[in-house]
């Protein structure tokens, strides 16, 4: 999305962030962000809830972690492989809210499991039939 703008609002997790285009229109989608940090604690952290209807889809994501390790991202089975990640390494899925890098089926939550090391960054989804 060249030239998009963001408006984000001030709380922490589950921010709504409104995306427009570049002549200032709304895309007609509302993204919600998530604060990720596992801190030094790999495991599952749920990112949203399941939510009756619906899919939960990944638009985007920048994601660090503190020790080498994988991540992967699953719903009510995994949407992604592991992906190896060095210490203090990390990687950024490019927003795209037309079409999600991976969505859960429908009624499902979206989780991400971290081992070995800790994911820390930020989480961009949506929640669409």
């Amino acid at each position: 999305m060249t030239g998009a703008v963001l408006a984000v609002d001030p709380t922490i997790n589950a921010a709504r962030v409104v995306i427009y285009d570049a002549l200032g229109s709304t895309s007609g989608k509302t993204v919600y962000r998530f604060a990720l940090s596992q801190i030094a604690t790999p495991g599952t952290t749920v990112i949203q809830a399941a939510v009756v209807g619906n899919r939960i889809k990944l638009v985007a994501a920048a994601l660090t972690m503190n020790a080498a390790g994988t991540v992967k991202f699953s719903g009510a089975s995994d949407l992604t492989g592991a992906m190896d990640v060095a210490t203090q390494g990390g990687f950024v899925l490019p927003a795209n809210v037309n079409v999600p890098w991976v969505q859960t089926g429908i009624n499902e939550a979206l989780s991400i499991v971290s081992a070995t090391g800790g994911a820390n960054g930020v989480i961009l989804y949506l929640i669409e039939p």
